[in-house]
């Protein structure tokens, strides 16, 4: 199934989808509705500019042909259970992927970083907004997003507050369909930020925070797969599965560089520049 009809053929009978030259439009009533996936997931992946109510009373979202198009291009799928997914306080997740070239990472970078997204200032491409693997290359925060300046592509992150199925499949469908590029699986475990063991070690003050734990993949409680225009969402046990295969596949050697800020190649003064340039902000 692709994830256009996985959204639309969900929606309640009565609403009702209208195909134009340049746009999709949806239209319905969503009081009686507010707990329907359809309803929820075109709330999270269509603009507040995109979506208003008539003097009729119905909820009207507009979205481009070409962002339709991106979605009829994923294939999703569905473990059981995956779902009905709902996240701990923040979830601790790690991340592996297959290297990308460093054009493809800056593409990544400058769309989807927060030193970009955020600022009023005319793009070239439409910004990537993301809701659990933030991207902080240009931060001052320890981490350095899922996509690095030099084509690496892993994190060991903790996610937002309390994600749900439905926050996954708008980003990681969202990736696949902006981003083709991308191949990673990612497993989340049901960890609030790291093992509950590692809370009571914090009065300690000789401690240091562990950069990956061993044991994490049996304390998973969803994955998800992007790979080749599909996203998968996979069991906990398929999770560790996959994710122990990329690990294998792709995994640094040097793992503190899923944790830890790094001054790789290009440097970083030299890749916010080009990223700066490609955004059109400055003249080469």
């Amino acid at each position: 199934m692709t994830a256009f009809d996985y959204i639309i053929n969900g929606l309640p009978d009565d609403f009702v989808c209208e195909d134009y030259d340049d746009m999709y439009m949806v239209v319905g009533n969503i009081t009686d509705w507010l707990g329907n996936r359809s309803v929820k997931l075109l709330n999270g992946l269509v603009s507040d500019d995109s979506c208003y109510n008539d003097r009729s009373g119905n909820t009207i979202y507009e979205f481009s042909k070409e962002f339709a198009e991106k979605l009829k291009s994923i294939q999703v799928t569905f473990d059981k259970g995956t779902e009905d997914y709902s996240g701990t306080r923040r979830p601790y997740y790690q991340l592996r992927g297959k290297p990308v070239s460093e054009e493809q990472a800056a593409e990544f970078i400058r769309r989807a970083d927060s030193a970009f997204v955020d600022c009023e200032y005319p793009k070239s491409e439409k910004p990537f907004y993301l809701i659990n693997m933030r991207s902080d290359v240009f931060s001052n925060s320890s981490s350095n997003g899922m996509v690095h300046p030099n084509g690496v592509v892993g994190m060991n992150g903790i996610m937002g507050k309390y994600p749900d199925f439905f926050e996954l499949f708008e980003e990681f469908v969202g990736m696949a369909a902006e981003f083709p590029f991308l191949d990673f699986a990612a497993a989340v475990t049901y960890w609030n930020e790291m093992p509950a063991e590692e809370w009571e070690k914090l009065s300690d003050v000789n401690y240091e925070k562990p950069t990956f734990y061993p044991d994490f993949t049996e304390c998973l409680a969803i994955g998800v797969w992007v790979h080749d225009s599909k996203v998968e969402f996979l069991s906990p046990e398929n999770a560790a599965e996959k994710y122990t295969e990329y690990e294998n596949l792709y995994g640094e050697s040097d793992v503190s560089i899923y944790c830890d800020k790094r001054r790789t190649v290009p440097e970083l003064a030299d890749f916010f520049a080009k990223c700066l340039e490609a955004n059109g902000i400055i003249d080469e």
